[in-house]
């Protein structure tokens, strides 16, 4: 993850794990938290930005890593401490006072869509696509809070159809259906010109 907060204010916050597709770590959850609340506390930044180096938004959990598990807990100790901290990153986001725009270039899969999805304004480029897999993994469709943004912010039967269908949504079909706001070829830059204003 790298962190900046530009001279006009804009907090740019970056997946930075481009060789992975920015695929999120238990580590890189607990860092994404602690800069969203470290630059939340900041009086000299007015907005937020988060977006993906390289080709990808956020690929979602890197599943070769081995998930979220923590050591030293039984199995229900250790997944309900995983789940508690991988939604910290997505209340951070809620609870400061700064907006944030996601840039979302390329996919945000899982974890990374949640992300996108817990951001108050979403610019995206032509070639991002949003989807939440977690039926053909045969897991729950709550994986960061997305189960309950998503339905907010497109429809509780378009919703249901991402979920229970495994649904890819594009550029144009997000647009839409108002999960974003805009589609251009940069999304980063955009993101942080309306930042900044």
């Amino acid at each position: 993850l790298s962190v900046e907060l530009r001279d006009d204010a804009v907090g740019v916050v970056l997946f930075n794990r481009p060789e992975k597709l920015n695929a999120l770590t238990a580590q890189t959850l607990g860092v994404l938290a602690r800069a969203f609340r470290a630059l939340g506390d900041r009086d000299d930044c007015g907005a937020i930005v988060i977006s993906g180096a390289g080709p990808a938004f956020c690929a979602g959990m890197d599943l070769t890593e081995g998930g979220l598990a923590t050591e030293g807990l039984d199995p229900i100790q250790r997944v309900y401490a995983a789940m508690n901290d991988a939604v910290g990153c997505v209340l951070a986001m809620r609870e400061i006072r700064q907006p944030i725009i996601a840039a979302v270039n390329g996919p945000a899969v899982g974890g990374g869509f949640a992300v996108a999805a817990a951001a108050d304004i979403r610019i995206c480029s032509p070639d991002a696509v949003f989807m939440a897999p977690f039926v053909k993994l045969g897991v729950s469709v709550g994986d960061l809070g997305l189960s309950w943004m998503l339905p907010r912010l497109i429809g509780a039967g378009a919703a249901a159809e991402v979920f229970y269908t495994g649904k890819t949504l594009g550029a144009e079909d997000a647009l839409r259906l108002k999960l974003v706001q805009h589609v251009v070829e940069d999304p980063l830059q955009t993101a942080i010109e309306m930042a900044a204003k």
